[in-house]
């Protein structure tokens, strides 16, 4: 592994938060008809998680996608055990951990979609 590229993100390991993860959540469908809506309630629960960093509404099998970044695996656990799957609104989840970051950037192609909006796809 390069050095220079290991862990979740050099801000986030200065401050002793040494493990990324990403987890896919499923939430339970039915909901009482006097209750909020479940995505509602779990949209709103996530707003008041620290631990997560990013959520994701997703089509597919599962309904969101959390990137969650944590001190280690004792908090990890207590964040999906104590918070994350005591949640009403959650059915199930996944996750996937961060062993090595390979890219990260917060730069947009937007030259590539210059091409796309005047229809020139293939002059790449």
């Amino acid at each position: 592994m390069n050095s220079k590229n290991t862990g979740p993100s050099s801000g986030s390991e200065k401050i002793g938060l040494t493990l990324t993860a990403y987890l896919n959540v499923r939430l339970e469908k039915h909901s009482d008809s006097h209750k909020r809506n479940p995505m509602d309630v779990f949209r709103a629960s996530v707003q008041k998680w620290p631990e997560v960093v990013e959520c994701h509404a997703l089509t597919g099998d599962m309904d969101y996608l959390l990137r969650v970044v944590v001190r280690n695996m004792a908090h990890y656990s207590r964040f999906v055990l104590d918070t994350l799957l005591k949640h009403p609104s959650v059915q199930d989840c996944k996750t996937s951990f961060v062993l090595d970051r390979v890219k990260s950037t917060t730069a947009l192609p937007y030259e590539h979609s210059a091409d796309w909006c005047s229809g020139d796809a293939n002059s790449a």
